[in-house]
């Protein structure tokens, strides 16, 4: 049953506007329960429009937040009136400027109350409008970024003086709601012969916009807005030092919007215009801070002057000498980085209780997960589908214990099936670093009965968790799946294909092919990265591209390693990694690469199986195609001799290596055949 359904919408607000169409799901039962729930339906109710009534007409928030907190402790199983309570209490939090601990509970209500999809928007369009990822954002500004920003106005500074003009800095900080907070930095120098104290100016301003006022260390400082009519521009801005600043002394102040504004969604994307008109000669940066999750999609016609990758940010820089009464400006238009590969997205590497567990303590009174890297602290997405039932009963909000682990307070009941999936889109709060979201990966468990005895975990649970999980693991580096002693073959190989292309100046490359006895073949990549400088490597590296953007790099030690990868217009995909350790100076560190899927070989009628083998590198290269086989399989037919076989228990290793030039493409088809 539905109200407004869209044949019949007859229920408007008081401008006339249809309601939204709302579903009523329900099942009959007993008299008893009928009536139990009816109460229940209507006492929440109650309470809800007494607590609505106490915040938008009398005002008295703390009233109101005691008859939500009454409603969320009583009623609680009322979904649809516990979420809105949930919801007007973080309105009441807004009311009361506690941004953050309103920001807690519109987070609740899309975490605990996804289904009720209109509350849950409101919850959303509150985050939007707080800028809630930004504030998680800004507060991960690193004191390395807010030191560049600074170091950059004071050599701006340096510059300017030298040529007798002046210097500014503009900083538009973006977070990954494409939300835009303002700001820039003044560099201020006593060029008398006394101290000067109290208040002095920092410059003028046709705007009067609400700022905060701050120096290198992030300490606010004592400022403020004067209006003169008379003068043009007519706002002056005044910092009341703290201390002197003394004769030839310089210094350097940042200043923010205190608030946020949404950027413009165009065609193009998200468009950014940064605009100045100094008045006086000026050597003046244009400044864009924004995630690594972002990019800039349209620069104009007009280049960065420098880039810079700090933490989770790059940060963009356009400087320009701009002469007297002279408007300058840059338009770019934002976007979301095109690819965030599988490879990319964190794993659950733990859980607690274990996934498809059937034996779990009913005491518990947590669900913990783990993941394999570092993750963003001010977000999770814990989430269920089904009905509530199928879900543990939620305690609190959930806390990270550490940089990896996030727990969720609960209670469970005995002999009882339980399905919780985390990061299940839309909702995907759980992100790494980069703020690239989490696989989805699904718990399923059941507790105990009172006896102690375990309890068979219901099989649509049991299916859905496991059709979610397929996709949430990672593929094995390609050569954990063969012996040890075949991995080391291959890898001695390879070492003496480096050596050679090392000493002829030349690149190599590798292709592995693992066939196992169902003849499903398996690929991927060994490759030796070589610093040759004289300083540790430990930022990104660019090491080629490939015509997935799904591809899965580990070290020897079998850690994945951090990828980037980045669709090239009307190209494959280039990649970029971050070691998971510093690389030192003349260190030589094998890389092995795993593609996440298997074939099957072809075959024709005489049972012989087809495998091509083919690359296209680019530049001069050595490049070997290694085939692993089962010993009792043989190659019955070669475009190109293998240069080098070997075997290894019980496997047989053949190799095609060869000079490649610039441009040429490599290519060897063989055939295979069990022997007699």
């Amino acid at each position: 049953m539905s109200i407004n359904c869209p044949s019949y919408q007859n229920c408007k607000g008081a401008n006339g506007e249809s309601a939204e169409i709302y579903p009523l799901n329900f099942k009959t039962g007993s008299g008893s329960e009928k009536q139990n729930a009816t109460a229940s339906l209507q006492q929440s109710a109650v309470l809800l429009q007494e607590g609505i009534y106490a915040e938008e007409t009398e005002g008295n928030l703390d009233k109101a937040m005691e008859i939500y907190t009454k409603i969320r402790a009583d009623y609680n199983d009322v979904e649809r009136i516990a979420a809105r309570a949930t919801y007007q209490m973080g309105m009441c939090y807004l009311k009361k400027g506690e941004k953050e601990k309103a920001a807690e509970k519109f987070e609740e209500v899309i975490s605990y109350f996804s289904e009720q999809k209109t509350v849950a928007g409101k919850a959303q369009q509150q985050l939007d409008k707080l800028g809630i990822k930004k504030t998680g954002e800004l507060d991960s500004i690193s004191s390395e970024l807010v030191k560049y920003l600074f170091d950059l106005q004071r050599d701006t500074y340096s510059q300017a003086k030298k040529l007798g003009i002046k210097s500014n800095s503009i900083v538009h900080i973006v977070d990954e709601s494409f939300v835009r907070i303002q700001a820039g930095l003044v560099t201020i120098e006593n060029d008398s012969d006394k101290p000067m104290e109290g208040d002095i100016t920092l410059g003028n301003s046709g705007s009067n916009a609400q700022l905060e006022l701050y120096d290198v260390n992030l300490q606010q400082q004592k400022f403020r807005i004067e209006e003169n009519p008379q003068k043009n521009p007519k706002y002056t801005f005044i910092w009341t030092a703290d201390k002197p600043l003394l004769p030839g002394e310089t210094k350097t102040l940042g200043y923010r919007a205190v608030m946020p504004e949404p950027l413009l969604k165009s065609a193009k994307g998200y468009e950014m215009t940064i605009a100045n008109m100094f008045g006086d000669e000026v050597i003046e940066n244009f400044v864009a801070v924004i995630p690594t999750s972002l990019e800039i999609t349209n620069n104009g016609t007009k280049n960065t002057t420098s880039h810079q990758r700090i933490g989770n940010f790059d940060i963009y820089v356009w400087q320009k000498n701009v002469p007297l009464n002279t408007m300058h400006e840059e338009n770019i238009v934002l976007g979301a980085r095109s690819v965030y590969s599988e490879s990319a997205k964190p794993t659950v590497v733990d859980s607690f209780p274990k996934t498809y567990s059937n034996n779990v303590d009913p005491a518990i009174n947590e669900i913990v997960v783990t993941f394999e890297e570092d993750m963003f602290q001010h977000g999770w997405s814990w989430c269920r589908t089904g009905p509530k039932s199928d879900y543990p009963t939620v305690l609190g909000n959930p806390t990270w214990k550490d940089k990896r682990t996030c727990d969720l307070p609960v209670k469970v009941e005995p002999a009882h099936s339980y399905l919780v999936i985390i990061n299940l889109a839309p909702y995907e709060g759980f992100k790494n670093t980069d703020l690239i979201p989490a696989k989805t990966y699904a718990i399923a468990f059941a507790t105990k009965d009172n006896s102690g005895n375990p309890t068979e975990i219901r099989a649509d649970l049991l299916q859905k968790a496991h059709e979610i999980n397929a996709n949430s693991t990672n593929p094995e580096p390609i050569l954990n799946i063969v012996p040890a002693k075949v991995r080391e073959y291959i890898v001695e190989e390879f070492y003496k294909t480096f050596e050679k292309a090392t000493e002829k100046g030349l690149r190599t490359n590798s292709h592995v092919n693992i066939i196992d006895q169902e003849l499903n073949r398996t690929f991927g990549l060994v490759e030796i990265f070589h610093n040759s400088t004289s300083e540790a490597i430990d930022g990104e590296i660019a090491m080629g591209s490939n015509d997935s953007s799904d591809i899965y790099i580990y070290d020897e030690k079998g850690v994945k390693q951090k990828i980037r990868t980045l669709k090239i217009p009307a190209s494959n995909y280039r990649y970029f990694w971050t070691p998971s350790e510093p690389v030192k100076p003349n260190e030589k560190r094998m890389l092995f690469y795993s593609c996440p899927f298997s074939s099957k070989l072809t075959t024709n009628a005489n049972q012989q199986y087809s495998l091509t083998m083919q690359n296209h590198f680019g530049s001069p290269v050595i490049e070997d195609f290694y085939v692993v086989v089962p010993a009792n399989f043989e190659i019955t037919s070669q475009t190109e001799a293998y240069t080098s076989h070997g075997t290894v228990e019980d496997f047989d290793i053949y190799c095609w290596s060869k000079e490649q030039g610039t441009d040429v493409l490599h290519k060897v088809e063989i055939k295979l055949a069990k022997r007699n």
